[in-house]
């Protein structure tokens, strides 16, 4: 994308602030929304490549209270569980010019990604205050990462998107998370070398410097206040994106990055590579399937080594219609 597009795009959106609200399973309920139009037969969804969803247990729940043969938009949108969470979303861009600059930012094509920033509540950021206590630096956050920059916003994770709007297509690029993992390592670091507060603050990595907590604090941290956010972060960034591309871009057509090839093609080995079953495990429990069709975009704004790479003919991509 071009940087100007993804300024017009943020421009063109509402300036109050977004809110996305999940819970565990939301994702099956609203592709199950989006399949069935003004409403369907469980019969004929068993029959489509959305019968999975059926069996997950806020889907199985609802069910059972409706006691129908057939499911509504209204009924999927009504159901919700005594606790879920509260995000906040915003939009940043990533990348940059020059042939280099793609790989070195992890991007399929030259240019830049439209980025979508799930932030944590005031809720949650009230608590970690006052536990975490931080100093001069967020210790769960990589300032390098495009991450929210508005001061008081802290980014549970993000994702990455190369989009087409008269193509109506999208790609997501990448899904991550900086202070899940970040709060982790600073566990593991703290629970080997004892109280932050006695360490030498120039001695030890970032995600120590920032801590203004001793042990007993920071486990309090994770176990009650991150533990519920970890069990979702993953299917909560995918669906907001999903919903962001689909109700408020108006996109279709999304595309996702298969493990291997996505790291062939955006140059990523070695420790860089990320977790794979966020390119495995997660398209397939979003109904993502296996294509040897890709991006048009791709094949128009790629070098002559991308291009070859995308016109193969394999099954490359994961897609999904919404």
């Amino acid at each position: 994308m071009e940087q100007q597009d993804i300024e017009e795009i943020v421009e063109c959106l509402p300036k109050s602030r977004t809110k996305f609200y999940y819970f565990r399973d939301r994702y099956a309920l609203m592709l199950l929304s989006y399949f069935i139009g003004s409403g369907m037969n469980i019969h004929d969804i068993r029959k489509s490549k959305f019968k999975k969803l059926l069996e997950k247990p806020a889907v199985k729940e609802l069910l059972q209270k409706t006691g129908r043969k057939s499911i509504t938009p209204g009924d999927l949108s009504s159901f919700w569980p005594s606790e879920y969470h509260c995000y906040l979303v915003t939009l940043g861009a990533w990348g940059g010019k020059g042939g280099g600059t793609r790989f070195y930012k992890q991007t399929s094509r030259p240019g830049w990604n439209l980025v979508l920033q799930l932030n944590f509540s005031a809720q949650h950021n009230a608590s970690y205050t006052n536990l975490i206590k931080p100093q001069h630096t967020q210790p769960f956050e990589s300032s390098c990462h495009p991450i929210s920059k508005k001061e008081g916003e802290y980014t549970l994770a993000w994702a990455r998107i190369d989009l087409d709007l008269e193509a109506d297509e999208a790609l997501i690029e990448e899904i991550q998370t900086d202070w899940i993992r970040l709060a982790l390592r600073s566990r593991r670091y703290v629970s080997r070398h004892g109280d932050p507060a006695k360490m030498d603050k120039r001695r030890v990595p970032r995600y120590i410097r920032g801590l203004g907590c001793d042990e007993r604090a920071l486990n309090k941290y994770i176990d009650n206040e991150l533990k519920p956010h970890m069990a979702i972060w993953e299917e909560a960034v995918l669906m907001s994106s999903i919903w962001f591309l689909k109700e408020e871009i108006g996109i279709s057509t999304i595309y996702y990055h298969t493990f291997d090839f996505g790291c062939e093609l955006k140059r990523i080995d070695g420790e860089h590579r990320p977790p794979r079953s966020l390119y495995t495990k997660l398209p397939k429990r979003f109904c993502f399937e296996r294509t040897s069709r890709s991006p048009d975009f791709l094949k128009r704004k790629s070098n002559r080594r991308s291009t070859g790479l995308i016109t193969k003919g394999e099954d490359h991509f994961y897609a999904l219609t919404v």
